[in-house]
């Protein structure tokens, strides 16, 4: 069929569905009744390889094999998208909402999704070991699968934001601390955006903010834990997004 005209999006959702299916790593579940749920990551990371299309799942006798089922509950927040906000905002926000939930093993996409999940869990003082990394192509099966799906990363919910407040940010704050800092967040190591979208004249405004004593940060570079305990300090912040 056509594409839609109009695509009608819930705020938010979270489920749990028994002998649930991943569709590699794209993030799209199937219930054991054959509907396909497409939360967020499975919108991203179509077009060169890094996991199955719609299209393609739609393709008469197409059939992947389907790997062995999986014990316990797989919590899926696999996202093939390289960018470090989808990372934040479609994986790591999936991850808090479950906190306290019986999790067995969390389900990643290979590569940077893999690796940023795994510095993630590292903050948090989670064994890295939960982690289970599909292959593009591989689907898998679990007694339960359960996800969150905020729908899309620019539409965070203020739900979202508060619990990462309640969850993150307030067990770490100091009463004591007074902000003295003026900050430039600079974008670079882990962002692929700002590698492949330039702005045209960002160095003559690094060169001005540099005047004014903005001090540079990549945030990328920093952990959970310094990103927070340094954000006390700051007064002022700035950023520039490729």
């Amino acid at each position: 069929v056509k594409n839609p005209e109009k695509q009608l999006l819930p705020d938010a959702y979270a489920a749990t569905i028994e002998n649930g299916t991943v569709v590699g790593n794209s993030g799209m579940i199937v219930t054991p009744d054959g509907f396909l749920i497409a939360e967020t990551a499975s919108m991203t990371g179509f077009g060169d390889g890094r996991c199955f299309t719609i299209e393609l799942l739609k393709k008469p006798g197409f059939n992947p094999h389907v790997n062995n089922q999986l014990k316990g509950n797989l919590l899926s927040v696999a996202n093939p998208n390289a960018g470090y906000l989808h990372h934040l905002f479609e994986s790591f926000f999936s991850l808090l909402w479950f906190e306290g939930f019986d999790v067995d093993q969390i389900h990643v996409a290979e590569g940077h999704n893999y690796d940023r999940m795994q510095e993630f869990l590292n903050d948090l003082n989670i064994s890295s070991s939960m982690l289970f990394k599909g292959g593009p192509t591989d689907l898998y099966s679990a007694d339960t699968v359960s996800f969150f799906a905020p729908c899309s990363w620019l539409l965070t919910r203020i739900e979202t934001v508060q619990m990462m407040h309640e969850v993150l940010i307030k067990p770490r704050l100091k009463s004591n601390v007074t902000p003295n800092k003026k900050v430039y967040f600079k974008t670079e190591k882990k962002t692929v955006g700002a590698q492949l979208r330039k702005i045209i004249n960002i160095e003559q405004l690094e060169s001005y903010l540099k005047e004014l004593n903005y001090e540079f940060v990549d945030p990328a570079t920093l952990s959970l834990t310094e990103k927070i305990v340094y954000m006390q300090n700051v007064d002022t912040v700035l950023s520039t997004f490729g």
